[in-house]
């Protein structure tokens, strides 16, 4: 019987957990077999100053950052990984993934180079 722990920070609404709830029990059930009536998923609610990243809690590392949106960091990072799989360790074809409605994503992509070739369905 599949128990699944779910842990974001505190605000989704009874809707948006709903929708958690439902995605997960699908995936289980599509990939392993797993019946939906044995599967638990429990979602804990944390709040963001409880939670810590790079050696900080969350919400001062996020003041420190400042938004970053639009800085072209996205692309720069993108660029350095492109530039490192073709030219560090040979690779000569680099695939990305991106949902349709990112379309910040997809224009961090295009910058580089990426081209869109298609669109995946489940």
């Amino acid at each position: 019987m599949p128990d699944v722990n779910v842990q974001i920070t505190a605000g989704a609404t009874r809707e948006q957990k709903a929708a958690q709830v439902k995605d997960i029990t699908d995936s289980l059930v599509r990939h392993l077999g797993k019946k939906p009536e044995h599967t638990h998923i429990v979602i804990q609610e944390i709040r963001a100053e409880d939670w810590g990243y790079a050696g900080q809690l969350t919400d001062d590392w996020k003041r420190r950052q400042g938004s970053g949106w639009g800085s072209g960091i996205a692309t720069a990072a993108c660029a350095c990984l492109l530039q490192w799989g073709h030219c560090h360790i040979g690779l000569a074809r680099i695939q990305a993934t991106v949902l349709p409605e990112n379309a910040r994503s997809i224009r961090v992509l295009e910058r580089v180079g990426f081209q869109r070739e298609g669109l995946l369905r489940s």
